[in-house]
């Protein structure tokens, strides 16, 4: 019986202990997403795990990288937050705030080596891709600066980040995936060029440069 009764307490002790916290994290991860420096201070002096994930992966880095409070970023990082945690789908710190275009915050990221290169597990979208999908021209400078493969495509199309940006029309993005050497003539699953599709989505100066440096339909 004293068995049975110690067994009890101590499960109920690791369900409070786990209860307290779970909700340690979600004020941390509430911090982040708020750019609250002080209650996230709070929190993770209170005990809060600075690598604990949400239910689809998400870590307060990342919520802190994907609206770009680059300070929350910092103090996450100081205190031990892994700067290459990615989600269920496979993206990063990294991958969210490129997406978003926050360049301050892939400026700290890339400091603590984060992976310029990682790919979403679902499509197979890289950094620079998703950023390039975007039309963030700082961010996809700095990225090929920081060693991003400007050829690398998606698993789903098979196109390339020049593909992409050509088709949405930015102009400054394939500016730079060309000064990047990026492939003019990659062609995507279907067999379309960077060519092919901006003339189809009749984007004029996309053209007129894909055009000068060489590109085919």
């Amino acid at each position: 019986m004293k068995r049975i009764m110690f067994l009890i307490v101590c499960v109920s002790f690791a369900a409070v202990c786990f209860a307290d916290s779970d909700e340690k994290n979600a004020q941390l991860f509430k911090a982040a997403k708020d750019d609250n420096i002080q209650a996230a201070k709070t929190a993770l002096a209170d005990g809060a795990e600075v690598n604990a994930k949400n239910s689809t992966g998400e870590t307060a880095l990342m919520w802190a990288s994907k609206y770009g409070h680059s300070g929350i970023v910092k103090l996450l990082l100081e205190n031990g937050a892994d700067a290459n945690m990615s989600t269920d789908d496979g993206a990063t710190a990294l991958w969210v705030a490129a997406k978003e275009g926050h360049v301050d915050v892939l400026n700290i990221l890339l400091e603590k080596n984060s992976n310029v290169n990682v790919r979403r597990t679902t499509d197979g979208v890289t950094v620079l891709w998703a950023a390039a999908n975007e039309g963030h021209a700082k961010v996809v400078e700095l990225l090929l600066e920081k060693g991003a493969d400007a050829n690398a495509k998606d698993t789903i199309n098979g196109a390339t980040a020049l593909w992409i940006a050509s088709k949405n029309g930015y102009t400054e993005v394939v500016k730079l995936l060309l000064a990047a050497k990026a492939d003019v003539n990659a062609k995507a699953k279907d067999g379309t060029t960077a060519l092919g599709v901006a003339k189809h989505m009749e984007h004029s100066d996309v053209v007129q440069l894909l055009e000068k440096a060489g590109a085919k339909e």
